[in-house]
């Protein structure tokens, strides 16, 4: 993001698959900032790696659940 500028909100929200997720990030991108944009970047940094985390663990449970399967 950081490299591309023309980046739009849009863009990002419509990466995700979960419409749930999805559907709250577009609220969250229309809702009035209440922090500096120093704030707003480290926070949507420890997002963004706060949900690589979570999907990492989450393919690490399927391969692991694979495994299990096969045994």
């Amino acid at each position: 993001m950081h490299k591309n500028q023309s980046i739009k909100v849009a863009t990002i929200v419509q990466h995700f698959e979960n419409k749930k997720l999805r559907n709250f990030l577009a609220e969250l991108a229309i809702e009035e900032i209440l922090v500096s944009s120093s704030e707003m970047e480290k926070e949507f940094n420890d997002i963004v790696l706060s949900l690589k985390k979570a999907n990492l663990k989450k393919e690490l449970n399927t391969l692991l659940e694979k495994a299990k399967s096969k045994l």
